[in-house]
Parts: C-alpha cells; structure tokens; sequence
C-alpha cells in the first residue's frame, strides 16, 4: 500500500489544503484515491456508518468520493473544558486525556491496553479503506514534532507515518516564521519519521511568492529535502469548512484549491518518490 502522509510543523498550517488538492490533482491522473485521517478533533461529532468524524473528514471523503464512514477517522477528539478533551474510536467512547493543543490529545494518558486497542483498529481501519485504492493520503494531527519532543504517544504523525511511502512537511507562511519551523521540525522529528520526510511545502502565501520560493528551496537544499513548492492565499468564504460537504459551494472550494495546487506544487517529484 503507497502511503503519502502530509505532516506540518504547527497546527492549523493548512494540511486539510494540502490533502484536498492533492487528491483531487491525483484523481485526475486516473489514481485511485483514498484519504485516511487517524487522529481528528472538533467540537462536534458527526455521526457515520460505524463511528463519529470530524467534519474536515467529512470533507476529505467528499472530495476522494468515498461514502462517509468512521474508517476514514477513526479516532474522534471532542474538547471539554480546561483543555481536556473525550477520545471516541469508531463511534466508542474511551475517556477523556489531556489536551496539549489543537488536534493533540495526549492519548498516553490512557490505560496501556486500551493504547493497543486504538492502535489496532487504527491498523485494521487503515487496510479497509486503503484495499482498493492506488495510494493513501494520510493527514497528520497537530505539530508533527510536539507530541515528540514530550515523549508523548503520537499516533497520526509517528505510529503512521513510520509506515509512509514518503511524507511532506508544510508550514503556513501567513503565521510568520514558516520557513524558520520546517527546518527545526525537521530536525525534531522522530528520527524514522524524519528519514521519511522527503518533501517540504508552504501554504497560504500572500505576498513575495518568487522571494518565498527561493529561500523554501535553499533550506531544503540545507536540511536535505526537496522543496516542492507553495500553495497562494486562496480567497475561499470564510469558515469554508462549515459548509456542508457535499454541497455545491464546498465542491467549488475544492476545485479551487486543486487548480491552486497544480500550478503551483511539484507533483511529479512526489509521484516518483512513491512510484506512481
């Protein structure tokens, strides 16, 4: 099974972007397509044929054209209060851990065997959705580093993407200091993670995109990754996210985001990475 997992140096940097447009750019090179997403949060809980998912799941399995289904997301995040939040597996719930930040439970926190459990149908979710499929785009949880560096339990960006056929490491530019975060979350990662790594990316560019792209490629150069390119701003409606997903606004969105990353991400250089 070919494995592309999209990882970002900090939460909220864009790699529900990234995936979208790389389904659909991937769609239309006559791939078939399947999105998987281990480890999601929202406030809410949408219910689907075996589980809860989060909405931005819901968006992704919109966008691939896969009957919504709790494989996709198998684990669901729902925050609480004072930054603790309720672990639900496939529609389940386990209890509630800790909180780090944004997309990261710490599910440490645990008992050991239920741990297991969640890793296990991690695995079996996995084989399902991927069974048909010509490639799996894997949308890391968070900050790719942070869970690391605690020595915390991470599901989505190291038990899975130690199975990656390659993985891409994105930052937004609009947050400041993009650049400056890929390189030390390189050199944070799981060191097998790392060894995956092979490609770096920007979102939401705003301004300078010529300037951008040079110094994206010289860093690359310097940590030794290939710098694959930048998706623009894109003008989509505010809380695009929050429309429904198979609705004709949100599909506009998504072939909005596909045109963007066409034009502007080396897709090739990914293809040949995991040899498609």
């Amino acid at each position: 099974m070919k494995l592309i997992e999209i990882l970002s140096a900090t939460t909220a940097s864009g790699k529900t972007v990234w995936m979208l447009g790389l389904v659909r750019t991937l769609q239309e090179a006559g791939l078939r397509v399947a999105v998987f997403k281990p480890v999601s949060e929202d406030l809410c809980a949408y219910e689907v044929p075996n589980g809860y998912v989060s909405l931005s799941a819901l968006h992704l399995m919109a966008a691939a054209d896969i009957s919504p289904c709790g494989e996709v997301n198998p684990v669901l995040s729902v925050p609480t209060l004072n930054n603790q939040t309720e672990i639900w597996l496939l529609g389940r719930y386990l209890g509630t851990v800790s909180r780090l930040g944004r997309d990261m439970p710490l599910l440490d926190e645990l008992p050991i065997s239920v741990q297991d459990e969640i890793e296990q149908v991690t695995w079996q979710c996995l084989e399902k959705i991927g069974v048909d499929a010509d490639v799996v785009i894997v949308e890391g949880s968070g900050g790719a580093s942070d869970l690391t560096i605690l020595q915390a339990w991470d599901l989505a960006n190291v038990t899975v993407a130690r199975r990656a056929t390659a993985a891409i490491l994105i930052a937004r530019a609009s947050n400041g200091g993009a650049i400056a975060s890929l390189a030390g979350t390189v050199s944070l990662l799981d060191e097998e993670v790392g060894s995956k790594v092979r490609g770096l990316g920007l979102s939401d560019v705003c301004h300078r995109q010529k300037e951008i792209l040079v110094a994206g490629e010289d860093i690359a150069r310097k940590i030794g990754k290939t710098y694959l390119g930048a998706v623009p701003y894109l003008a989509l409606p505010k809380k695009w996210q929050q429309q429904e997903p198979d609705s004709s606004e949100a599909e506009e969105n998504y072939l909005n985001i596909a045109t963007a990353f066409k034009e502007n991400i080396n897709i090739a250089q990914l293809l040949e990475w995991v040899g498609l």
